[in-house]
C-alpha cells in the first residue's frame, strides 16, 4: 500500500498568505532504490486531497501465459497508475475482470466505491467508475463486478442504499472506449456521456429477500454464462443466503428469486460463479462459509432454477474459488473447488 497525504495552507495573522509549500516530492531524500514503496515516507505522491481511507493502492502481478517461463511479465503499482493518468488511489483491490475481448481489465475495490478499468495492453489506466454519482445511492462497497458485453459493466454493491431501501444494489454502466480512447483518459469526476462514461441502471437487492424468504440481503457476486441465448441474465450470490436471477438489460430487473430452502444445507455465505464452457444454459454457483457447510449448485437459467446441488464433503472448508478444466485425454470438463482452508 501507499500513504496518500493531503495539502494544507496557513494564513498569518495580517492575513497576509505564507509562501506556498513546495511540491510533494516522491523521494525524501532518504530513500533507495532497493526501497520501494516499502518504507514509509519513500514514494509517496499527493493524489488528491481527500482519499476514502489512509492506506490505498495495490500491486497487479501479471503472468504472460504465451511466454514459457513462469515469471511476472509486469508488475503494475495502483497507487502509481491510478497517479499517473489523473486518478486517486483506492482502497482495498479485491478483483481483476477481464473484458470479453480482453482489451480491458476491470478491478475492483471492495472496501471503497470504485472500479479503475485498465488497458490490458498499455498496463495503464483509461477509466475509473464512481458509484458515488449513481443517484438515490446512500454507502456502498463495491466486491466484485461482471462484464456485460465489452462496454458494460455491473457492480456488485454488497452494503448500499438505494433511495432508502437497504440490502445492496447493482449498478451498470457504459463505458464508450472510443471515447476515452480520445480523451486519453476518464476521469471519475466527470461521470457523464461526454466524458465516456454513462450510469445507465441501477437495481436495489433488497426487496428480494420477501421472494427468497431470508432476513435480508448481501450480494456478494454475480455471473452469466455469456455463450449463448441467456447472456443477460446474470445470478447474483448473497452472503446471507440464498439468490436472484437478473436480467441486465435496459433498467434491470429481478426475473427470478431462489428460494432459500432450494439451497439445502447450505443457509448463507454465496461467493462465486463460472459459467460451463459448452452449456449455454448453465452456470455453477458456490456457496460456503468458515467452519460450516459448503455447496455447489447448477443453475439453469433457461429453466430460472437449481437443477443440481454438489454438497462438498467434511474436510472442504471455507469454499473460495471455482473454475473449469477440460482433460485433453478424455474431453471430460472437470469442476475445480478451491478451499482457503483444509481440515
Amino acid at each position: 500500500y501507499k500513504l496518500v497525504g493531503t495539502e494544507m495552507s496557513c494564513v498569518a495573522r495580517d492575513a497576509t498568505p505564507l509562501p506556498a509549500p513546495p511540491p510533494p516530492s516522491r523521494d525524501n531524500g532518504t530513500c533507495t532504490a532497493a526501497d520501494g514503496f516499502l518504507r514509509l515516507g519513500c514514494a509517496s505522491q499527493v493524489a488528491s486531497n481527500t482519499t476514502t481511507a489512509e492506506r490505498a493502492g495495490g500491486t497487479l502481478y501479471v503472468h504472460d501465459t504465451a511466454g514459457g517461463v513462469w515469471r511476472w511479465s509486469a508488475i503494475i503499482d495502483l497507487g502509481d497508475a491510478a497517479v499517473a493518468s489523473g486518478f486517486t488511489p483506492r482502497h482495498k483491490p479485491h478483483m481483476v475482470l477481464p473484458s470479453p475481448n480482453h482489451k480491458y481489465v476491470a478491478v475492483s475495490y471492495t472496501s471503497d466505491q470504485f472500479v479503475h478499468i485498465l488497458s490490458a495492453e498499455a498496463k495503464q489506466m483509461v477509466a475509473c467508475i464512481d458509484a458515488r454519482l449513481v443517484p438515490g445511492l446512500e454507502g456502498g462497497l463495491i466486491h466484485t463486478g461482471a462484464w456485460y458485453g465489452d462496454d458494460h459493466f455491473v457492480m456488485v454493491d454488497m452494503t448500499g442504499s438505494l433511495y432508502g431501501v437497504q440490502g445492496g444494489a447493482l449498478h451498470k454502466f457504459f463505458i464508450n472506449f472510443t471515447r476515452i480512447e480520445e480523451r486519453g483518459s476518464c476521469r471519475c469526476t466527470n461521470n457523464g456521456a461526454d466524458d465516456g462514461l454513462t450510469h445507465e441502471a441501477s437495481l436495489a437487492i433488497g426487496p428480494s429477500a420477501v421472494g427468497r424468504g431470508t432476513v435480508g440481503t448481501k450480494p456478494i457476486a454475480i455471473g452469466t454464462n455469456p455463450i449463448g441465448a441467456y447472456r443477460s441474465l446474470y445470478f447474483v450470490t448473497d452472503a446471507k443466503g440464498a439468490g436472484s436471477i437478473v436480467d441486465v438489460t435496459g433498467d434491470m430487473a429481478v426475473v427470478a428469486d431462489l428460494p432459500l430452502e432450494a439451497f439445502g444445507a447450505c443457509e448463507g455465505g454465496g461467493l462465486w460463479t463460472e459459467h460451463h464452457p459448452e452449456d449455454e444454459e448453465v452456470l455453477i454457483a458456490q456457496y460456503g462459509t468458515q467452519g460450516d457447510k459448503q455447496c455447489l449448485y447448477q443453475i439453469n437459467l433457461k429453466e430460472k432454477q437449481i437443477t443440481k446441488t454438489y454438497n462438498l464433503p467434511a474436510a472442504a472448508n471455507d469454499a473460495h474459488g471455482i473454475a473449469f478444466c477440460k482433460a485433453n485425454s478424455t474431453g471430460k470438463f472437470f469442476l475445480l473447488n478451491t478451499n482457503r482452508e483444509r481440515r
